[in-house]
Order: structure tokens, then sequence, then C-alpha cells
């Protein structure tokens, strides 16, 4: 599918993407708006999503998935928080500094800031519509954002390589600490305690039946 500057644009805003007009800029550079364009590095979409790379920390991001624009509107959000601009060349340019790439050949093109996603219905795919697109939809883009990083953890290996780790020390905690106290002088010493009041108990219980057994067996009274 192509877009336009402007569907860009509503893709953007949609996607809650800060400053959408530069983002749709980056995008009409990136990709010049085809949503399903893979390049020979498997860059995906609107906003070229490095495919290979960030799938290792997001799994659901699939060539499939992202080709979706408002999910590769998402994924360009999550990558603009955690690396800014400069996670794209079309803006800061080839030398990876500053703000004088490509883009620059759109940031200034008229477009129809009243476009709405809603007039070329982009929801086919495992996307939320926005809940300003649809009435009665309310809460859905913030509950399908919620799910969709509740997934990414649990398909992530790294998350149940934490868990087994957890638990492995858990485990070794709990043995160090079994192996510290039984070995302790004061374990110890109440063991003794333990093991010489039994020993004494035992004695006694011994000497006192030896004694019931030596006792004579009282004569009966006579008769008469």
């Amino acid at each position: 599918m192509k877009l336009s500057q402007s569907q860009c644009y509503a893709v953007a805003l949609t996607a809650g993407l800060p400053n959408p007009r530069l983002m749709a800029a980056i995008a009409m550079a990136e990709s010049s708006g085809d949503t399903d364009v893979v390049n020979s590095i498997g860059c995906v979409g609107l906003w070229q999503i490095n495919q290979p790379v960030h799938v290792k920390t997001h799994p659901r991001w699939t060539v499939k998935w992202l080709q979706n624009p408002l999910n590769n509107a998402a994924a360009a959000k999550e990558i603009l928080k955690s690396q800014g601009l400069g996670a794209w060349e079309v803006y800061t340019g080839p030398d990876g500094t500053g703000s004088d790439g490509p883009y620059r050949d759109y940031i200034d093109k008229p477009i129809d800031t009243n476009a709405s996603v809603a007039d070329w219905n982009p929801f086919d795919g495992d996307v939320l519509p926005d809940s300003s697109d649809i009435p009665g939809l309310d809460g859905l883009s913030a509950v399908g954002e919620a799910l969709e990083k509740t997934a990414d953890v649990l398909v992530n290996p790294q998350t149940w390589l934490r868990v087994a780790y957890g638990v492995v020390g858990v485990i070794l905690v709990t043995g160090g600490l079994f192996l510290i106290l039984k070995n302790s002088p004061a374990v110890r010493s109440a063991e003794s305690n333990i093991k010489a009041i039994a020993g004494v108990a035992s004695k006694a219980k011994t000497k006192a039946t030896t004694k019931a057994k030596a006792k004579p067996a009282a004569k009966p009274a006579p008769e008469g």
C-alpha cells in the first residue's frame, strides 16, 4: 500500500508519535510512503524499522506485522523513545549528526492535517484502531499496547532465562544458609547438648528398668 504524506501524518498522529508532521516527512524520505517495502538489510515499512535487529528484543515485530502502517508507527515510537531522531539517517544525514538529512525535502510540503486513518482503513492485521477514530473504542488502544508489551515479555527467551536464574539463585542461597547454619558452633553445640540429654535419659530409663526387674516380688499374706 502506498500512502501520501498526509496519510503518513494521520498514521503518526493516530499512533501518538510526537511531532507527526516531522515524522511523516521522515517516513516519506525513508520509504516514499510504501508500507510494504523491505530494503536489502531487512528494514521494513514506512519508517524502515530494522526488523532483523529489533526482533531480538521485540519478537512480535515480524516483517508482516511491521508492514501494517499502525504497527510500524508503534515500533517507530518505541525506537524514538529509546534512540531519538538519530535512529533515522534521513534525519541526521550520512554523518549521523545534526538534522540536515533528506527529510528536509518533505518537511515543508503542504499536507492535509485533517486526514484520518479511518478514511482508508489500515486496520487489517493484528492492531487495535485508535479510539479517536472509531466511536465506542475508547481505551482499547491503551489496552492493546499493554497486551502487546506483555506478549513481548512472555515470548522473549530472556524473560524465562531471568526466571531460571532467579530460581537457581534462591536454591543456592537457601542451600548455602542451610550449610552455614548446620556447621555453625551454636548449632553443633545444641546438637551435642541434645545428644547428651538423650544419652542421660536413655541411661536413666535403662537403670530404672533394671531395678524394676531385680526387685523381689512381694510374698502373699497367709490365709486365716
